[in-house]
């Protein structure tokens, strides 16, 4: 569940020869509990709501910045 620190264990454990690739180390590590689909019927809905997203974001940046 935190998925920064399983990070930089996978790649640590590549740096130090456990797992000759990132790839081989996170089959090993990485298990998922639930896979979530988009549902298809709400394409308009995800696009609309990611072009306001974008629109936003350069205005949010620094402030999420300073948190």
């Amino acid at each position: 569940k935190e998925a920064a620190c399983l990070g930089a264990a996978i790649l640590a454990s590549v740096g130090i020869d456990t797992y000759p690739d990132a790839e081989s180390a996170v089959s090993d590590a990485v298990q998922f509990e639930t896979i979530i689909q988009p549902n298809p019927k709400n394409t308009q809905l995800y696009e609309k709501r990611f072009e306001i997203y974008k629109t936003l974001y350069p205005s949010l940046i620094d402030l999420l910045r300073e948190c």
